[in-house]
């Protein structure tokens, strides 16, 4: 017959495997920040080869020599990778790590548990969404505008959430696998009045600077109205999506 300390040990969770759980040296601010700067690498790699394609279909209907193509080709490269990592380091790198210690903070006055996924998939879309959104001040009158619309905010956005909770989710994945007993209640996910109160408190105070420091136009408020409904639209999908790969 059983004893009770067999009884015990069956019904214990098997154990994981040596390294499938291991708290890593980087830090879950430090994992969302290095998704979000990869993203944008992806980013700029998946502009850079548009702008290949385009270049190849124009030079081809021109009927230039592939020799003279090719030279074109080497040196834009060239250029295009100096630009992308100063990029990357002067801008992306610095706002990246401002929005994501602004999320960050919101979200512990919101919760003493914070939801890395969401913090980091929020932070990664707003990076993307602010890093690109000037370039429809180019293209305000002009046929191409969607195209500008597709290939900046959006697909910038897509990355930048996918980048900053990839690393958040694959973890959260893993616990809910080999430890279930250590998931989030169902009730840490809720939204309640609490927290809708801390959110809109958060939302009144950066208006309110803005406006202080004069830069909150007609211009600046459909900028912010428009990344805050890009992210409520699209963040939930690349979690969920981002879950879906991770199970």
């Amino acid at each position: 017959m059983l004893n009770h300390d067999d009884l015990y040990i069956a019904t214990q969770p098997l154990p994981r495997p040596v390294g499938s759980y291991v708290r890593r040296p980087v830090t879950d601010f430090g994992a969302a920040l290095i998704g979000i700067l990869a993203a944008a690498l992806i980013y700029a790699v998946v502009l850079g080869l548009f702008a290949f394609l385009m270049s190849i279909l124009y030079v081809g209907a021109n009927g230039q020599p592939f020799g003279e193509l090719l030279c074109g080709v080497l040196s834009a490269a060239a250029i295009f990778l100096t630009i992308t990592l100063a990029c990357l380091v002067l801008g992306v790198a610095p706002l990246a790590l401002l929005l994501l210690g602004l999320c960050f903070f919101a979200a512990r006055s919101l919760s003493s548990k914070v939801n890395w996924p969401l913090v980091g998939g929020l932070a990664g879309g707003l990076t993307g969404y602010l890093g690109t959104i000037w370039q429809l001040g180019w293209t305000a009158n002009d046929a191409g505008w969607l195209l500008s619309l597709l290939f900046g905010p959006i697909l910038a956005t897509l990355l930048g959430q996918a980048g900053g909770c990839w690393d958040a989710v694959a973890r959260e994945m893993t616990r809910q696998r080999y430890s279930p007993e250590q998931d989030e209640t169902p009730t840490a996910r809720q939204f309640n009045i609490r927290q809708l109160l801390i959110a809109t408190t958060w939302l009144a105070g950066i208006l309110a600077l803005l406006k202080l420091l004069g830069a909150l136009g007609p211009g600046l408020a459909i900028v912010v109205l428009g990344g805050l409904v890009l992210q409520g639209m699209t963040l939930p999908l690349v979690i969920l999506v981002a879950r879906r790969y991770h199970q």
